[in-house]
């Protein structure tokens, strides 16, 4: 069974998300859905289409990336980085590193035995549509293995973690903040939620992006 946390499941397999935006000091912030749905899986590839609807918005695109672009592991172009240990819950745990270069993505990844999620994931990439459009960089740390949370009545144990963002897009041009993720396995596409807060440097405006999931079908 592939580690990649979308080609592990069938074509059809979903996740919904409710995205909420906050800008500024703004109190009210609309709300619309995201819907990642899993085309097509290959050797080589994977191919989600993604569904927004709401907000004044209602548009689809496609994207095929490589297997395992986020999730080197997975990659079956993947190299080795060597092993470096890791602080969690106050042990030092010993790593393997993986690391993934393809077409507008660059992805490492320290892996602990025994457990599924990257302890540490560092990744850059080009993505385009929406406000998170342009080259995104981050540096994420597992800071909790295990929160639960409730997904269509289901109740899912994820992995949090967190650490900086930093997106340079033509239209925000330079940000920079913090993200944090919730990734489980169980959920296609492996994330269950997510809390970007982003500070535009040009202006020093904020913006807070929270996207959780509501609903999900993994098709085995």
């Amino acid at each position: 069974e592939s580690l990649d946390p979308w080609a592990k499941w069938r074509p059809g397999s979903f996740v919904k998300f409710r995205v909420r935006t906050l800008i500024g000091s703004s109190s009210g912030a609309p709300e619309f859905e995201t819907t990642n749905s899993l085309v097509q899986v290959t050797e080589k590839e994977v191919t989600v289409r993604t569904s927004i609807r709401g907000g004044g918005l209602d548009r689809q695109n496609e994207t095929t990336s490589p297997l395992g672009a986020s999730f080197p592991v997975a990659s079956p172009e993947r190299t080795e980085g060597g092993s470096e240990m890791l602080a969690l819950d106050g042990k030092e745990i010993p790593c393997a590193i993986w690391r993934f270069t393809g077409e507008g993505h660059e992805s490492t990844a320290w892996h602990a035995e025994g457990i599924a999620i990257p302890l540490r994931l560092k990744t850059k990439s080009n993505q385009e549509g929406g406000m998170m459009s342009g080259e995104i960089e981050s540096d994420l740390r597992v800071t909790s293995r295990r929160e639960d949370r409730v997904i269509g009545g289901r109740t899912l144990s994820c992995v949090k973690l967190e650490g900086p963002i930093r997106i340079l897009s033509k239209g925000m041009g330079e940000a920079k903040g913090t993200i944090t993720v919730w990734m489980s396995l169980e959920i296609p596409g492996g994330t269950a939620g997510m809390v970007t807060d982003i500070t535009l440097v040009s202006n020093k405006m904020k913006i807070r992006l929270e996207q959780d999931a509501v609903e999900f079908d993994a098709r085995r």
